[in-house]
C-alpha cells in the first residue's frame, strides 16, 4: 500500500470515528438530543461542502455553545460535539479530495503534524499521571456529569490539546494561499464571536445591573459557564479577540467596513472594562498596541475603489476609548476601588498560589506534575482544604447558615467543585439547575449570588 493510500485511509478513518463520536454524544444529550443531532449533522455537511466554514464556525460558537448550566455536563459539552463534527466534515472532505486526485490532495504541513503529535504526547502524559493518582473512574453514563474531584477531570483539562491536535494539520494544509484562507476564516469567526459576546454582555447588564452601572461592583460574565468557579474564561477570550478587532479597525477599507470595525472595537473595550479584571486590562492594552505596531510595519497598498480610513473618525474612536478609561478609572467607581487595592490583593493572591503549589507531594510531582485536572482533588484532601482554605484572604467573605465561610466571587463561588465540609454529610450536591437559578440546595456556600463583590 502506498503512502498516499495510507494517508487517505487514515483521514477517512479519522472522519468516520469523529463523526460517530459526535452523533453518539448528541444522542446522549439530556435536554435536546434530536435538535443537537440535527445540528451536528448540519455542521458535518457544511464543513464537508466548504471546509473553511469550520474555521469560522468554531470561534464564533465558542462563547455560547456550551450549555452546561442547563444540562449538568461538566466533562463534555455541546462545543466539544461541534469540534468533532467540524473535524469529521473537514477530514472527510480531505480524504475524498485525496482519493480523487493523483497528487494525494492538499499537502499536510510536517511542522503542524509534529506539533499535533507533541500536543497528544503532553495530553497523554497528563492523563497518565492523573490516572495514577488514584480514584474511581465514573461509568460512561455518568462521565459527562462527573465533578472536578473525579479522575474524569483529567479529560476536561486535556481535551483542548486533543482538539488542537485534531484540527491543526487540517487548518494548515495546502499551499500558502490556502493557509491564508484558513487564517482569514478563523479571524472572521473570532470577530463574530466577539460581536456575540458584546451583545450578550449588553443584555446581561441591562437585565441585572444597568447598562451604565459602574458603582455596584457587578462583574460581567456573559455566557461563559466556566465562570461559576471564578477564573478567567471571559478574560482569556477578550484578551485574544480584542486585538483582532483593533486590527480590523486599523486595516478596514471602505466606509461600511470601517464603521463596523470601529463600533466593534469601542464596544469591545467597554466590555473589557466591565469585567473589572486588572489582568485583562493589561493584556488588552498590550494586544492592541501590538496590533497597532504591526499595522505600522505593514502599510496597506492603494487599490481601486478603496478609501483610506477617515482621520477624524480614528480620532473619535480613540477619544471614546480614552473617555471610558477616564470615567471608570479616575472616578469613585468599583473599578477604581479595585485598582487602589491591587497591591494588597496581589500579596494575598501570591500567598494563595504558594499554598496551592504545596499540593505537590515529593520530587516526582514537582518534576513530572500531579496529573491533569488533579488539583481540585488534591486541594480537597488537605486538612485545611475546602471553602475556608480556598478563599482565605482572597475575597470578602460572608457567614452562612450552615456555618461555613463562603467566598464572594464574580460568579457563584470559588468552591464549586464540592460543598463545604461542615455540611457535606447532610446536604445535597448542587445541580445544574441550582447553578442556573442561583439557588442554594442547602449549603450556604452555594447561596452566594453571581457577580457579588
Amino acid at each position: 500500500m502506498t503512502v498516499r493510500a495510507l494517508k487517505t485511509l487514515a483521514a477517512a478513518a479519522l472522519a468516520l470515528s469523529t463523526a460517530a463520536a459526535a452523533l453518539i454524544g448528541a444522542s446522549a444529550h439530556p435536554v435536546l438530543p434530536l435538535g443537537l443531532g440535527a445540528g451536528v449533522l448540519l455542521a458535518m455537511a457544511l464543513t464537508a461542502w466548504r471546509p473553511l466554514l469550520g474555521a469560522w464556525l468554531l470561534p464564533a460558537l465558542l462563547p455560547w455553545a456550551s450549555q452546561a448550566v442547563h444540562t449538568g455536563w461538566l466533562m463534555f459539552d455541546e462545543f466539544d460535539l461541534m469540534v468533532l463534527a467540524v473535524a469529521a466534515g473537514g477530514w472527510g472532505a480531505w480524504a475524498l479530495q485525496a482519493w480523487r486526485h493523483r497528487d494525494g490532495g492538499p499537502a499536510l504541513d510536517r511542522r503542524s503534524l509534529a506539533l499535533s503529535a507533541a500536543l497528544l504526547v503532553v495530553a497523554a502524559w497528563g492523563a497518565g499521571r492523573a490516572l495514577g493518582d488514584g480514584g474511581a473512574w465514573p461509568s460512561w453514563a455518568l462521565f459527562p456529569f462527573a465533578d472536578y474531584a473525579s479522575p474524569a477531570n483529567a479529560w476536561r483539562s486535556s481535551k483542548s490539546l486533543v482538539w488542537a491536535a485534531l484540527l491543526l494539520p487540517l487548518w494548515s494544509s495546502g499551499n500558502g494561499e490556502s493557509r491564508q484562507r484558513w487564517r482569514l476564516a478563523w479571524w472572521r469567526g473570532c470577530l463574530t464571536g466577539l460581536a456575540t459576546v458584546c451583545a450578550l454582555v449588553l443584555l446581561e447588564r441591562v437585565l441585572y445591573a444597568g447598562l451604565f452601572d459602574l458603582w455596584s461592583g457587578y462583574r460581567t460574565t456573559a455566557w461563559f459557564w466556566e465562570m461559576h468557579v471564578g477564573g478567567g474564561a471571559i478574560d482569556a477570550y477578550l484578551a485574544l479577540s480584542l486585538p483582532l478587532a483593533a486590527w480590523w479597525w486599523l486595516r478596514a477599507r471602505g466606509p461600511w467596513a470601517w464603521w463596523a470595525a470601529a463600533a466593534l472595537f469601542v464596544l469591545g473595550c467597554h466590555v473589557v472594562l466591565t469585567t473589572q479584571s486588572r489582568g485583562l486590562y493589561g493584556a488588552a492594552l498590550i494586544g492592541t498596541l501590538l496590533a497597532a505596531a504591526l499595522h505600522r510595519l505593514m502599510p496597506l497598498g492603494a487599490s481601486d475603489g478603496d478609501r483610506a480610513p477617515p482621520r477624524l473618525g480614528n480620532a473619535v474612536v480613540v477619544s471614546l476609548v480614552l473617555a471610558q478609561l477616564v470615567w471608570v478609572l479616575l472616578g469613585t467607581t468599583a473599578i477604581a476601588q479595585r485598582l487602589a487595592r491591587s497591591g494588597q490583593d496581589f500579596s494575598d493572591r501570591f500567598g494563595h498560589w504558594r499554598a496551592v503549589a504545596s499540593a505537590a507531594d515529593g520530587m516526582a510531582d514537582v518534576a513530572l506534575g500531579i496529573g491533569a485536572g488533579r488539583l481540585p482533588a488534591r486541594w480537597a484532601e488537605r486538612p485545611d482544604g475546602g471553602c475556608r482554605a480556598a478563599c482565605s484572604g482572597r475575597r470578602p467573605t460572608a457567614r452562612r447558615a450552615c456555618g461555613c465561610t463562603a467566598p464572594i466571587v464574580r460568579a457563584w463561588t470559588a468552591c464549586a467543585s464540592r460543598w463545604c465540609s461542615a455540611c457535606a454529610a447532610s446536604r445535597p450536591a448542587p445541580t445544574a439547575r441550582d447553578w442556573s437559578t442561583r439557588r442554594a440546595p442547602g449549603c450556604g456556600c452555594w447561596s452566594v449570588p453571581a457577580n457579588a463583590t
